[in-house]
């Protein structure tokens, strides 16, 4: 406001917007040439609002200034500031049945005079669904689908110069209104019949049509020092710090073990970043460091294994010479004086999990055990083996998929009446994948990325047998972590999360305290309702 605020004709101006009204936040104190704009602005004709906490000091000294004003302005508590904001400037009116909801319903407003339409976004953050009723100055309304690009009717009612939508927003959803200035505009109409939702047909067996390479990380291992076996079945993410604390170099065995139950699948290939520092070697004989290509990320390269396996336990081992300069070391004893080095340390050299791509598949001897936020938990002991051909409705982690970051096409055949052709809509208890896309006889009906998880097909299935394919793209989270948290997902991931013992990155004792052995995922597959 200090260097683009002023006032010009009743209206406070900031760079090109220009605003009737002005609410003041609960504020102790306040700029001197923003309290005289203030002043200006009201003198103009405009309306100012505080809050309950009207500023007691300019410039952070004490005056009686701003609570004189504040007299002849409008003061209202903070909760009820939508009340008292003039209708003159209240483009959007939002009501819930609920007024406990109310704090979670957040809009927003965007003018488009070229097109004489007005849009209007708004979210509810809510855990449970909320009915709005919305009230705007136009003429006519429709519903904006953001993911298809199409408008459909909004059931408006006109109320002389406005109009009243309303709706349900389900929880952690939106709702786009484009309000018009008159009523020359395309509008969708509504159907003419109710919905028949067929995905209780759809659930069952699947056929795994396509699928990315699967995965495995290994991320625990055995460390040897200079010749000698030093730790057992650590994590890896404990190897670091091991070795920087020798502050000399040293050379190091890195070996990393996993099962393969059958060798009845074509490719395996390791993932590894920086293969050129090591020396890797695969149940004992080295291997080739030729490249064959990278996953996800540049940085991930790809070297083909598949012919140094056997059946039983494999070990893959990594050996170099491990060292850091002079100044890495001088940073790491910086960072335990001053906690803000820690964002400027770069090592020279590191060591951390590897992985296992191919077309296989990875299971568990342990069973998995559901919690809380969609995850899931096993003790593992993970192995190799072919993979699935097929998968039921449910989790692809408990079948074959536990590692897995990619995406997979899933297909079936169901068949349908007319009727329910005509009405077909598919709905998901829960979200699929990160993204998820339904084609119906080869027609993409559309992506399911948010709630309500539900998709109208009827404009692509027939009476009779129809194909549907379900294409689930899934994130990096059950590749890269954090598995070993004891609440399984986290709404937040720290550096911390991925050490046991925390080092440099934690606090306290040193010890990750929400730390398991265990390994946890979070679920994707399909889940229908």
């Amino acid at each position: 406001i200090m260097r683009h605020g002023n006032v010009v004709e009743g209206r406070f101006c900031i760079g090109k917007q220009r605003y009737s009204t002005v609410v003041v936040p609960d504020a102790m104190c306040i700029d001197e040439d923003v309290f005289n704009l203030l002043c200006e602005f009201k003198k103009q004709g405009g309306t100012v609002v505080f809050c309950e906490e009207i500023p007691e000091y300019i410039n952070g000294i004490m005056t009686q200034n701003v609570i004189e004003f504040a007299k002849n302005c409008i003061v209202a508590n903070r909760e009820k500031i939508s009340d008292v904001i003039p209708g003159k400037c209240r483009l959007l009116s939002v009501k819930t049945d609920d007024i406990s909801q109310k704090r979670f319903i957040r809009s927003t407003v965007r003018r488009f005079a070229d097109r004489q339409m007005t849009m209007c976004y708004i979210c509810n953050f809510d855990d449970k669904e909320s009915s709005i009723t919305v009230e705007m100055p136009g003429k006519s309304a429709v519903r904006f689908d953001a993911a298809g690009g199409k408008t459909s009717s909004a059931n408006y009612e006109k109320d002389g110069n406005k109009v009243r939508n309303e709706c349900v927003i389900p929880s952690n959803s939106s709702v786009i209104f484009f309000v018009y200035d008159n009523n020359d505009h395309p509008s969708a109409k509504p159907k003419e019949y109710s919905n028949t939702d067929i995905s209780a047909k759809l659930k069952g067996e699947w056929r795994i049509n396509e699928t990315d390479d699967n995965s495995l990380t290994l991320d625990y291992c055995d460390l040897s020092v200079d010749g000698s076996l030093l730790l057992k079945n650590i994590p890896v993410s404990e190897v670091q710090e091991i070795l920087c604390s020798y502050r000399k170099p040293v050379n190091v065995k890195i070996d990393f073990g996993f099962n393969v139950r059958d060798l009845d699948f074509s490719v395996c290939k390791l993932m590894i970043e920086t293969p050129e520092i090591f020396e890797i070697a695969l149940n004992g004989a080295d291997i080739e460091k030729t490249v064959v290509g990278f996953k996800h990320d540049r940085s991930f390269k790809l070297i083909d294994i598949y012919d140094r396996l056997k059946i039983g336990e494999n070990i893959i081992s990594l050996s170099c010479v491990f060292t850091q300069s002079e100044k890495t070391y001088r940073m790491l004893d910086e960072i335990r004086s001053f906690i803000s080095n820690k964002n400027r340390l770069s090592y020279d050299m590191e060591i951390e999990a590897i992985y296992l791509k191919g077309d296989f598949g990875v299971y568990s001897e342990r069973e998995f055990e559901k919690l809380e936020r969609g995850a899931l938990k096993t003790k593992g002991g993970f192995y190799l083996g072919k993979a699935p051909t097929s998968v039921l409705d449910g989790p692809l982690e408990t079948q074959g998929f536990p590692f897995f970051a990619g995406t997979v096409t899933l297909r079936r055949k169901i068949t349908l009446s007319l009727i329910e052709a005509h009405n077909a809509v598919i709905s998901f208890e829960k979200l699929p994948g990160i993204v998820s896309e339904v084609k119906v006889n080869g027609n993409s009906a559309g992506k399911v990325m948010w709630k309500p998880y539900c998709l109208d097909v009827s404009e692509f299935a027939r009476e009779g047998e129809n194909e549907i394919e379900i294409i689930l793209t899934g994130s990096l989270r059950n590749l890269l972590g954090p598995f070993h948290l004891k609440e399984g997902e986290t709404y937040s991931a720290l550096p911390f999360y991925f050490f046991k013992k925390t080092g440099i990155w934690g606090w306290g004792d040193g010890v990750n305290h929400k730390w398991t052995d265990d390994y946890s995922f979070v679920q994707n597959g399909l889940f229908f309702k």
